[in-house]
């Protein structure tokens, strides 16, 4: 179990090092970079991610540097350790509130679309006009009923038409 002091060295220690990047699709990304391991090796422990060894052949001095970084899961600890943030560089926090601003109205998949509170059509994600498939997605009533009567429309032109027509008697 991660503790409050923990998590506010780990605040710290990434308003000082890390990196917060919007990705495509409305991801977010953190990144750490440092010579020695085991500071990243704690934020793994904590959060998750990954810490992965950068050579560094153009700097002589430096034989290598290591990165932990985590997308998966990125946006949940931002908000738990934005709390903890707040309170120090402006910059750093405007970049964390930037990223949860543009992940949260992002088009694009993921916790994003949890978010959302209607449709892309506009209808409202409420308990009565709301299911959820198997997989997990959430799937506008009124939306799905306005599909079917559309395509059952479709179906019925093709069986008047082929009734009409007996060259296309194999859709009956």
């Amino acid at each position: 179990m991660v503790t409050t002091s923990e998590l506010g060295v780990a605040a710290g220690f990434l308003v000082g090092e890390g990196s917060f990047l919007l990705r495509r699709r409305g991801t977010i990304a953190i990144y750490a970079t440092q010579a020695e391991r085991e500071p990243l090796d704690r934020l793994q422990r904590m959060f998750g991610g990954r810490v992965i060894k950068i050579p560094r052949p153009d700097r002589p001095n430096v034989k290598q540097i290591w990165q932990w970084y985590m997308v998966k899961g990125a946006a949940g600890v931002l908000m738990t350790l934005y709390p903890l943030m707040r309170t120090w560089s402006p910059k750093r926090v405007g970049e964390v509130l930037r990223c949860l601003a543009a992940w949260k109205t992002s088009l694009g998949r993921g916790h994003a679309q949890l978010v959302r509170r209607e449709c892309p059509q506009g209808h409202p994600y409420s308990a009565g006009n709301t299911y959820v498939s198997r997989k997990g997605h959430r799937h506008c009533r009124a939306c799905g009923t306005t599909q079917r009567r559309r395509s059952d429309a479709r179906h019925r032109r093709q069986l008047r038409a082929a009734s009409r027509d007996p060259r296309q008697s194999d859709l009956i």
